[in-house]
């Protein structure tokens, strides 16, 4: 097999080379002064690399052992007032090297040597390192070629930049010099193909495409094939080459130093004198490829951005036309980059979902009238500005129209890249891209790219930059943002994860027993009455009915979300899906407001009511000395039931719930035949000035309208509502166990509607008999025991023994529910990271977070046993109203960013 050694192989020509060569059967040695930028190449694996100086004999009598074919293209263009001599001695070097080692061919890229013409520096230096070489003894092959046409060479990328950027310019006469370009393909084609001819070869060989052009004509096909107007040229025949090369150097990118040797070539004609080189290397049956055809196959990367997909990565080999890492950073024509890189505490999962979900419906979490604007704006000039949206609101694929853009490449869910179909004077594309650090943590890339045409599309670039930071910076805030709120999907897939799996045993009628359990408890035995008296006299049944339908406008919201996302934790599960992590974890704690402390708070109340039931010591109940036992006992047992299974506890609870319901009837029934209307008359009592109102007391409506504090009329019953408006604190417990639910979609809006309904009817029809059994004004109306108060006015005082076992019952079952919806909302923000994830734990037996409810359960009986919750006890109304709040403005979050999701309740 030939063993090639290939010099300059990190140049323009000789990274092409290389893969040709491999393609070819060749083996390849690359000689390097810097291997790292030949490890760039895709090649490099299958080269051998050998670091080395080529004005070093040693290192090049060292790369040349066992050599068949030396490709020598090293040149020093630009380096120097001395570098012809340098390049002369150079090549003498690499010729004797090349006879001591027996090395069997040389193939060196020149360029074209015109009879009869003055030659410019550059090109003598050419010709004489081919006389050197020809001169070696060795077989040799000199290719003599003009101008390469190829994305990264430096004779066309001066053409692009000319023509891209001046549509008028003033022009040396060399711009009518004639010139015979040729594709980089076939210059590679002809390169493979020389290391094959018969020794007796040793000569030069002319070589170019099938077109002959002035440089000027070059500049119009440039222009054509680009899709730019035809240029405006002005000849200025006493602008020199010397001259002529500080203006490329300003107007393009390309240093002077290159730009000079190359403009002063311009002079001579390059023209093939010959076409010997067809006897040894024959046309490919297609041709020779022509001047546009070969403009088209340099443009094609840039047009398709065929460009690193990742910003560690440098570019790939591709087709020969095509840049490569080694290539200069000027080369590859104008391509503006704005790159933004952000970390983001949220998961690639999580950041990448939010990607994919961009721009339609969802939005561009950007500046909303900047896009809104442009948008117009593109439509005003026949664009498709914002109106095609997407095809599906959770998926992209290779093709989809999404607003302006064209999806044009996604990988592997952590690249997207989308390309501008709106009218802009260039090419335009957006990257979104998901990485990682070594240490884990997410990254998030963005780039916007844009390739102008013309002088225009560069203004137009200069001309939006400035809003960059305002548009695109925003839009990466605001999506790594939302990414750290948890989708929807992810929620629900993490339910199904073996060791966070809780078994799901409950029905509609579980659910209903669970509402109507907790909500049953101290605000139908005791703020029916207190409230009667205080602030609505009988019409305390309209204020129980108005907090009723309030709670249902909240109570439809936990509705509609827990069937929808049936995944436990209620409010903090819901807000995670639609406000984000931060939101969710400020709802976790305010969660502990509402149930670990209710719960602590009715635990005490339970042990007060079993102390007077049964005629207990004091001291179980405890006091300012003493913790309370009977508090602590309770919260203990309860905890037990609830780690040995929900079912179990659910009928516990159906038992009890049974108890609470019939005692609530027996309240009903038997007060009915004690109702006098005397009682009930008038039934909204006339409103009066209230004794010590100040203005934090005061209702917020006669706050606002600057009402003068008053108890009953209007005012007093809404006062009133407001107040008993607590005792329906509970109907949210019931969505904590929707992940324990057998068909959440329809049991859950059930249980929650169905528990408040029964509640509502029953919490009026007590309100009812109650103040006909004994007057509102009755001061035996505000105490501790209303209900029995209003027995005992009636001589039923047998009855109140029974009103004290339904209250045991009831704050039991509310001690309960409480304390397993505290632990499932815990569970939930364990599974989530946001409390370790091992406390999240499922019982293998019994189904349960055990571990979770043991430490909820401990918590728990300190509170109820220790510490004095009077005063805390009014901080479980906030933590209420906070979740109500954040749970309504969830679904219309949700309602708006996930319109998809299929919603069995709204």
């Amino acid at each position: 097999m030939t063993l090639s050694l290939v010099t300059g192989a990190t140049g323009y020509v000789g990274g092409r080379l290389v893969p040709e060569l491999l393609e070819a059967g060749h083996d390849v040695r690359v000689l390097v002064r810097s291997p790292e930028k030949a490890e760039a190449h895709d090649w490099a694996p299958q080269v051998e690399i050998v670091k080395g100086d080529a004005t070093s004999a040693d290192d090049v009598r060292r790369a040349m052992e066992g050599v068949d074919v030396l490709y020598y293209l090293l040149h020093s263009i630009g380096d120097g007032d001395d570098w012809v001599e340098a390049e002369r001695r150079m090549a003498q070097g690499f010729a004797d090297a090349a006879q001591a080692a027996g090395v069997g061919r040389i193939v060196y890229l020149g360029g074209m040597d015109p009879e009869g013409e003055e030659l410019s520096k550059h090109l003598r230096s050419r010709k004489q390192v081919g006389e050197v070489l020809l001169a070696s003894g060795v077989p040799t092959t000199v290719l003599q070629a003009g101008v390469v046409i190829g994305s990264g060479s430096a004779s066309f990328e001066m053409l692009r930049y000319l023509t891209e950027r001046l549509p008028v310019m003033v022009t040396p006469k060399w711009v009518h010099t004639r010139i015979q370009p040729i594709a980089i393909r076939d210059v590679l084609r002809y390169l493979v193909g020389s290391a094959g001819m018969p020794d007796d070869v040793n000569r030069t060989f002319d070589i170019g495409g099938p077109d002959v052009l002035t440089y000027l004509e070059m500049m119009q096909g440039f222009a054509k094939v680009a899709g730019l107007p035809p240029r405006k040229v002005v000849p200025v025949p006493v602008l020199t080459p010397g001259l002529s090369s500080h203006w490329v150097g300003i107007v393009t990118p390309v240093p002077a130093s290159i730009a000079r040797p190359l403009v002063d070539s311009l002079k001579n004609t390059v023209v093939a004198a010959e076409k010997d080189i067809e006897q040894h290397v024959p046309d490919p049956p297609e041709g020779l490829i022509g001047f546009e055809r070969a403009l088209e196959l340099a443009l094609t990367k840039i047009q398709n951005l065929d460009v690193p997909t990742r910003w560690t990565s440098a570019s790939t080999a591709g087709a020969p036309s095509e840049p490569l890492p080694s290539d200069p950073d000027w080369a590859g024509g104008s391509l503006y980059k704005d790159e933004r890189t952000r970390e983001v505490d949220a998961s690639p999962e999580a950041l990448w979902t939010i990607i994919e979900g961009i721009g339609g419906r969802n939005g561009w979490y950007s500046w909303p009238l900047a896009w809104w604007v442009r948008g117009i704006m593109d439509r005003l000039i026949g664009g498709p500005g914002l109106r095609r949206g997407r095809r599906n609101d959770r998926e992209l694929v290779v093709g989809d129209a999404l607003d302006w853009w064209r999806v044009e490449a996604t990988d592997d869910k952590t690249f997207l890249r989308l390309r501008a179909e709106m009218r802009v004077p260039g090419l335009a594309w957006l990257e979104l891209q998901v990485g990682s650090t070594e240490g884990g943590t997410t990254t998030f890339h963005h780039r916007a790219l844009f390739h102008p045409r013309g002088l225009l599309g560069h203004a137009y670039w200069l001309s939006i930059l400035p809003f960059h930071g305002i548009v695109f910076g925003s839009m990466q805030r605001n999506i790594a943002k939302a990414a750290r709120t948890k989708s929807v999907e992810r929620s629900i897939a993490e339910t199904d994860e073996p060791d966070h799996r809780l078994r799901k045993d409950l029905s509609a009628w579980d659910l209903t027993v669970f509402g109507v359990g907790v909500m049953i408890g101290t605000g139908i035995f005791v703020l029916t009455g207190q409230e009667a008296y205080r602030s609505a006299g009988p019409a305390i049944v309209i204020s129980f009915v108005l907090a009723g339908i309030a709670c249902a406008l909240a109570a439809v919201c936990y509705a509609e979300f827990a069937s929808t996302v049936p995944v436990a934790g209620s409010a903090y599960t819901f807000s995670y899906a639609t406000l984000g992590e931060l939101i969710a974890w400020i709802i976790g704690w305010d969660l502990v407001l509402e149930l670990a402390l209710g719960a602590a708070v009715v635990a005490r109340g339970w042990s007060a009511y079993l102390q007077s039931l049964l005629d207990l010591p004091t001291w179980l109940a405890g006091d300012a000395a003493r913790p309370d036992f009977g508090a602590i006992a309770i919260v203990v047992a309860l905890t037990a039931l609830g780690v040995f299974g929900t079912k179990l506890s659910g009928r516990f609870t159906s038992v009890l719930v049974v108890v609470k319901v019939a005692v609530v009837l027996f309240v009903v029934v038997a007060g009915l035949f004690f109702i006098k209307a005397s009682n009930l008359t008038p039934f909204v009592p006339p409103s009066k000035p209230s004794s010590g109102e100040s203005g934090l007391d005061s209702t917020l409506l006669q706050t606002i309208f600057g009402v003068e504090p008053t108890v009953f009329g209007i005012y007093g019953i809404i006062a009133a509502a407001s107040v008993v408006f607590f005792a329906f604190i509970g109907f949210d417990i019931v969505a904590t166990s929707a992940e324990e639910t057998r068909n959440p979609q329809r049991d859950m809006p059930r249980g929650i509607l169905g528990s408040l309904a029964i509640v509502t009817v029953l919490y009026a029809a007590v309100a009812f008999v109650v103040t006909g059994m004994l007057k509102y004004s009755d001061d035996r109306m505000n105490t501790a025991a209303p209900l029995a108060e209003a027995f005992s006015a009636n001589g039923l005082e047998w009855a109140s023994k029974i009103i004290s076992v339904g209250a045991v019952a009831g704050l039991t079952t509310v001690v309960l529910v409480l304390m397993l919806g505290q632990a499932r909302v815990l569970f939930a923000m364990s599974r989530d990271g946001l409390l370790p994830q091992g406390l999240a734990k499922v019982h293998p037996r019994f189904g349960t977070p055990y571990k979770i409810t043991i430490i909820t359960g401990a918590f728990v009986a300190v509170l109820a046993g220790f510490v004095p919750l009077s005063e805390l006890s009014k901080l479980v109304s906030i933590g209420t109203l906070f979740a109500f709040v954040v749970v309504s403005a969830g679904v219309i979050v949700l309602r708006r960013t996930r319109p998809d999701l299929d919603r069995s309740f709204r």
